[in-house]
């Protein structure tokens, strides 16, 4: 009976043991998620962010959208560009009174096409992101005006020649470059340096 009393006891001591193990990692990606979000505030002085965290990311949705903390009581409007883990990760696209949802870059079928601009030396180049490849996890950037080369390794940010979003956001980096007929019908597939598994808090971008 005392065996019995003593190993129920060890196994109730492990059970909590291992939620603290969880919840001690989950308090590890929140704080590198906040680390992430200060850098990118202080790496970007000139535009205004507002922090905000995820409210709901549900698992049938889980790379389409997530729901984050304010709303139009915070000034959040339609079309704000949101990023999270040093890199764009959506657009606001609903905007309620104290929340807002967020269709994220990985959602294949609703991605909002993005006006880009890729560092290339002297010669950048401007395109539209305009898709998402699930088999690879990487992005897609076609309407290219330019037929000059692009290496791997090259970055992707925002543009504001469309007028419609803030420049200089960062997206990621050119992986790799795809021609199907003429150099000006290439596809290019960016890694993003957003880290969407984990996302938990996030940068509007004000302007």
């Amino acid at each position: 009976m005392n065996t019995y009393q003593e190993n129920k006891e060890l196994k109730v001591g492990l059970a909590e043991v291992d939620s603290l193990k969880a919840e001690n990692a989950s308090l590890r990606e929140e704080l590198a998620a906040l680390q992430s979000d200060l850098g990118t505030v202080s790496s970007n002085q000139s535009t205004t962010f507002l922090s905000a965290n995820v409210l709901v990311r549900n698992p049938a949705s889980w790379v389409n959208s997530l729901t984050i903390n304010v709303g139009s009581s915070s000034g959040i409007l339609e079309g704000q560009l949101v990023m999270a883990n040093g890199g764009l990760i959506g657009m606001v696209e609903k905007v309620y009174d104290d929340s807002a949802a967020v269709s994220l870059l990985t959602n294949s079928d609703g991605l909002k096409k993005i006006a880009i601009r890729i560092e290339n030396g002297d010669t950048d180049v401007y395109g539209i992101l305009s898709g998402y490849d699930t088999d690879s996890n990487r992005l897609i950037v076609s309407q290219l005006n330019s037929s000059a080369d692009l290496t791997a390794g090259n970055a992707v940010v925002t543009s504001d020649l469309a007028g419609t979003s803030p420049a200089n956001i960062q997206i990621g980096k050119v992986s790799e470059v795809v021609t199907s007929s003429g150099n000006l019908n290439r596809q290019v597939y960016i890694e993003p340096t957003a880290d969407f598994s984990t996302i938990y808090s996030v940068l509007v971008v004000m302007s």
